[in-house]
């Protein structure tokens, strides 16, 4: 009897800024050694343990308000002991369900922070025009000031143990206005921030319009 054997050669890419400490992969729950036969579909499940310094602050996400327009706010917080200085910000979009091929075409036009930032601008909102690629805003350094004192810069400082309020994030239509979004609206966003030591985290929730 012929015996065949097979050398499977698996490789996990992971983003260096995200920092992966660990690295675990099993089979259907099992890390031992794995019998196949030729032809069998091995599936193999990972657990990666990346950087947890700034997080989404779960279940915070949402329509901004009741009128269901076309803006998502959420929370996030520094768990880390020191400082995080943000200087950056990217978001991607999925839509889940969109029933009237709203969230499919809308454009990205301004991210704005709230408390406990005081007068906060409306940062990108100099864009030349709202930005939609490919279903994503690319990661873009801050482009005015994010409020006044004491954040008068094109970056914020979130000290430890902080909790920022992201007041909206602004979607438009092609002429530039906001959209009334259709009951049950569902967007998995994908949002990342860079700081000031070129340092990335990814946060990834999803909103669903009532």
């Amino acid at each position: 009897m012929l015996r065949q054997i097979a050398l499977l050669i698996l490789t996990i890419s992971l983003p260096t800024s995200l920092y992966a400490t660990s690295v675990s992969i099993s089979v259907g729950g099992s890390r031992g050694p794995i019998n196949v036969a030729v032809n069998d579909v091995v599936t193999f499940d990972a657990d990666v343990i990346c950087n947890d310094d700034l997080v989404y602050v779960d279940g915070t996400a949402a329509p901004k308000d009741t009128h269901n327009d076309s803006e998502v706010a959420w929370r996030i917080k520094n768990q880390s002991l020191s400082t995080i200085r943000l200087t950056s910000f990217g978001v991607s979009w999925e839509c889940l369900n969109d029933p009237s091929s709203q969230c499919d075409t809308w454009l990205f036009d301004y991210l704005k922070f709230d408390a406990p930032v005081i007068n906060a601008n409306k940062i990108y909102d100099v864009l030349i025009s709202p930005v939609d690629n490919a279903n994503s805003f690319p990661i873009t350094d801050f482009d005015t000031l994010v409020g006044d004192a004491p954040y008068n810069n094109q970056w914020i400082d979130i000290t430890s143990g902080e909790i920022i309020e992201i007041n909206e994030i602004e979607f438009v239509d092609s002429l530039g206005n906001k959209i009334i979004m259709a009951s049950g609206t569902e967007v998995k966003f994908t949002v990342t921030w860079k700081d000031s030591n070129a340092i990335t985290y990814i946060h990834v929730f999803t909103v669903t319009w009532p």
